[in-house]
Formats: structure tokens, sequence, C-alpha cells
């Protein structure tokens, strides 16, 4: 079959629970082939942005929590270098934040990062 189903077809014809599913996975897949697009790093959030060039931060419009761009965390109440510091400290101890270290060194050569 050639056809596509509008979305309003797609209501009309499924469970508000299963439309609400539907709208999930579509924005999901929105976020996955948007390049630059950033998700929020609280836990369970779905919140994500779009972000530009010139852009370090950003304030997560569902949990409210600032961002890091740049070190794609969230570090409230320290700059960037403190943050790089610390990950680096608690590497040498822990794998999950020797990962976090590893992504810190590949994507910060520039060490262009501002504090949040």
């Amino acid at each position: 079959c050639d056809s596509t189903l509008q979305e309003r077809e797609i209501k009309a014809l499924v469970t508000a629970e299963v439309y609400e599913q539907h709208l999930a996975k579509s924005v999901a897949q929105a976020e996955n082939k948007i390049g630059n697009a950033f998700h929020c790093k609280t836990p369970d959030c779905p919140g994500w942005c779009i972000f530009e060039d010139n852009v370090n931060s950003f304030q997560c419009p569902v949990c409210n929590q600032v961002n890091c761009l740049t070190c794609q965390a969230i570090h409230t109440g320290i700059d960037c270098k403190q943050y790089q510091e610390q990950a680096k400290q608690e590497a040498e101890t822990n794998a999950d934040a020797r990962r976090t270290q590893e992504m810190l060194e590949g994507d910060q050569g520039s060490g262009d990062c501002r504090s949040v």
C-alpha cells in the first residue's frame, strides 16, 4: 500500500493512549534526525532543543534545569573548568566518569567552555 495516513486519521483510529505514544515516537525520531539537537541531561526528562553554534547553555522548558551544551552535562554552581577537573578526578575510580572524561577530552579540544 502506498497510502500515507494523516495525523487526524491516526488520531481517529486509535485510542488516546496509543496516539500519545505515536506522538512521542514521532518527536523522538525528529530529534534523532536533527544534527544540532540536544536532549536534556536530567534523567527521564523528555525536554530537548535545537541549538546554534553560538549557544553554550540551554534551560530545559520541561524540568527548568540549565544544561551545559559544551560539557553535555548539568553542572549547576560550578563552571566548565571546575566540572572538567571534577570529572577527571572521578574518572580515576569510576568507569562512568571515565567515559565522561573521554568525551570531554574528545569534544573540548578548544577549551572554549563557559560557565553555566
